[in-house]
C-alpha cells in the first residue's frame, strides 16, 4: 500500500474514534438519566451532574477529577429542575417564570445552532441558550468560574501612583573638551630644547615647555631695541610729530612681539638689557596632563603647527548611550550613579549636562554627556562604566502589568474582570514603561478596575468565537425575515448546521 493510502486509512480511523466518543458521551448521559429516573424518581430535582470541560463524555453525579486528563469536574450547564438537560423543552414554553430559550447549540461545536431541540452530528444532546446568555450580550464574555480557575486566569488591580523607572546604560570616559589646550607657535623656527618629552607627563601652569630659535623673532627683537633707542634720542625734539612717530614705532614693535606670545616680563627684560635673545620659551597655559606630544628636539616648526596638547583631567566627560525607548526618561540635571570594573565596590556620581540632539542610525541609541569630578585622578579617559539613573513620573499615573495588554497591531486591549467569570474587552491608550514590567495607561482604565494578566488570550479566543456565533445569529434572523419558500413537505426540516462561509472569524475581543 502506498504512503498516501496509509495516511488516508489513519485519518478515517481517527475520525471514527472521535465519532464513537461523541456518540458514547451522548449515550452515557441518556443512560445515566434513565437509570436515575427509574431508581429514585422522587430525588431527581436535587441531583447535580458533573462533567469534564475537556471531555464532555465523562459525566458523574458527584464532584471529582476527570479520569482521562485529571481536570476538576464542573457542574453540567443548563440542567432542568428534574435533573436532566432542558434540551427536550420547546423554545418559549415551560412553567411560568422560567427564562426564555433562544436556540440550541451543540456542546462540542458552538457553530452548530438549531431553533429546536435534538441531537448534534456527533450524537450529543443540544443544549439551550437562554435569553441574556447569548454570546456577546452587552459585550460581556461569560466563562464558567470553574473553567476560569482551571485555566489559571489571574487578575490584578489598576493602580494609581508615580511610575518609577531605573535605567541602566554603558558609557566611556573622555577628556573634557572644554579643558583641552593646544600648544603651538606663530613664528617659523627650530626647537632647541624640550622640557616635556613624553605624553602623560603632568605640568603646572607657567612651567616651561620648550625653547624655539627663530631668526624672524631675533630681527623683531632687534627692531624693538632700535625703536627704543630712537625714541630716547628724539624725546627732547622741539617737533612733536617726530616724537610721536618714534613712539609709534616702539608700540608697533612691542605689539608684534606680543602677538608672537612674548610675555610682558620678557619684553621688559629686553628693554632693560637691550640684548635680543635668540630663542623663545613657550610656557604651559594650564595645569594638566600632556595628552599628545608632536614636538621633537631639532625639529623645524611652522606657524600653527600643534606641538603639544594639554588637558585638565580634574573633570571628565562620561559619554553614555541610552536606548531609544529610554530617552523619554533621561532629563538634563538627572543624577547618575557610576560604577567601573577596575574599582569594584566604589561608586561615583555625576550629573547629566547635555543630551545630543541626534540619534545614531546604526545603534539606535542617543548619547548623553555626564560630567564627573575626578580631582583624585582615579578615573581615566577611555575606561568603560555602567550608569544607573533612577527617575519617576512627575504626576501620578494609572499603571498595570505589561503582560495584561493584548496588542493587535491596530489597537491595544485589556480584559476587565466583572466577577463571576464575566469579562469585557476594552481598548486602552499606552504610555511609558516602568520598572517591574509595568506600563502607563493614558486612557481606558480607572484606578481600582481589575484586569486579566494571564489566560487573556484564551479569553480573547472565546470572545472571537462568540463574535462569530453572534454574527451567525444575526444572519439567521435576517433569513427568517425574508419571504419563506414553499415547503417541499409538511414535515419539519431537520436541524441544519448554519453556513459559515463569509463569516468574519477574526473579530477582536468580541467587538
Amino acid at each position: 500500500m502506498s504512503a498516501s493510502g496509509k495516511r488516508g486509512w489513519k485519518i478515517k480511523i481517527i475520525l471514527l474514534i472521535v465519532l464513537l466518543i461523541g456518540i458514547g458521551g451522548g449515550m452515557a448521559l441518556e443512560k445515566w438519566r434513565t437509570e436515575r429516573h427509574a431508581a429514585a424518581p422522587g430525588e431527581q430535582g436535587k441531583e447535580t451532574l458533573y462533567t469534564c470541560p475537556m471531555h464532555p463524555e465523562v459525566i458523574q453525579d458527584k464532584p471529582g477529577d476527570c479520569p482521562i486528563c485529571g481536570m476538576t469536574l464542573v457542574p453540567l450547564k443548563n440542567q432542568s429542575a428534574s435533573g436532566g438537560t432542558e434540551s427536550g423543552k420547546a423554545a418559549g414554553t415551560g412553567p411560568q417564570g422560567e427564562r426564555k430559550i433562544l436556540y440550541w447549540v451543540a456542546p462540542m461545536d458552538p457553530t452548530y445552532i438549531s431553533d429546536q431541540p435534538g441531537k448534534s452530528p456527533m450524537g450529543m444532546d443540544l443544549v439551550p441558550v437562554y435569553e441574556g446568555e447569548e454570546p456577546g450580550a452587552g459585550g460581556v464574555i461569560k466563562i464558567d468560574p470553574a473553567v476560569v480557575q482551571n485555566l489559571g486566569v489571574r487578575t490584578t488591580e489598576a493602580k494609581l501612583g508615580k511610575l518609577v523607572k531605573k535605567i541602566r546604560a554603558v558609557g566611556t570616559f573622555e577628556t573634557n573638551e572644554e579643558s583641552l589646550v593646544s600648544v603651538n607657535t606663530k613664528v617659523e623656527g627650530w626647537i632647541e630644547k624640550l622640557y616635556v618629552n613624553k605624553a602623560g607627563q603632568t605640568v603646572k601652569r607657567g612651567d616651561p615647555l620648550l625653547k624655539l630659535y627663530s631668526p624672524e623673532l631675533v630681527s623683531t627683537q632687534q627692531e624693538y631695541i632700535e625703536s627704543l633707542r630712537y625714541l630716547d634720542s628724539v624725546k627732547d625734539s622741539p617737533f612733536p610729530e617726530v616724537v610721536e612717530s618714534a613712539r609709534s614705532l616702539v608700540l608697533a614693535s612691542e605689539k608684534r612681539l606680543r602677538l608672537w606670545d612674548i610675555s610682558s616680563a620678557q619684553i621688559k627684560r629686553l628693554a632693560r638689557t637691550g640684548k635680543a635673545g635668540k630663542d623663545l620659551t613657550l610656557y604651559a597655559p594650564i595645569s594638566g596632563v600632556v595628552m599628545k606630544r608632536e614636538a621633537v628636539k631639532g625639529m623645524k616648526v611652522m606657524p600653527g603647527m600643534e606641538l603639544l596638547s594639554i588637558a585638565d583631567l580634574s573633570t571628565l566627560w562620561l559619554q553614555s548611550r541610552f536606548y531609544e525607548q529610554d530617552v523619554a526618561w533621561v532629563r538634563l540635571g538627572d543624577h547618575a550613579r557610576i560604577e567601573v570594573d577596575y574599582l569594584p565596590g566604589d561608586t561615583f556620581s555625576g550629573k547629566v549636562s547635555f543630551i545630543y540632539p541626534y540619534l545614531d542610525s546604526k545603534t539606535r541609541d542617543i548619547t548623553a554627556r555626564i560630567v564627573i569630578d575626578n580631582h583624585d585622578l582615579k578615573l581615566k579617559p577611555g575606561m568603560f562604566a555602567t550608569i544607573t539613573i533612577e527617575h519617576e513620573s512627575e504626576q501620578p499615573v494609572v499603571s498595570i502589568p505589561d503582560e495584561a495588554v493584548i496588542r493587535t497591531g491596530v489597537r491595544n486591549l485589556v480584559f476587565i474582570d466583572l466577577g463571576g467569570g464575566r469579562f469585557v474587552p476594552r481598548e486602552v491608550g499606552l504610555g511609558r514603561y516602568g520598572d517591574g514590567r509595568t506600563i502607563e495607561i493614558k486612557s481606558g482604565l480607572i484606578p481600582g478596575e481589575r484586569v486579566a494578566v494571564s489566560g487573556q488570550f484564551l479569553i480573547d479566543s472565546e470572545s472571537r468565537m462568540e463574535e462569530a456565533v453572534r454574527k451567525m445569529l444575526e444572519a439567521q434572523k435576517t433569513e427568517a425575515q425574508q419571504p419563506a419558500m414553499p415547503a417541499a413537505s409538511p414535515e419539519a426540516a431537520p436541524p441544519q448546521k448554519m453556513n459559515m462561509e463569509g463569516m468574519d472569524m477574526k473579530a477582536e475581543g468580541g467587538k
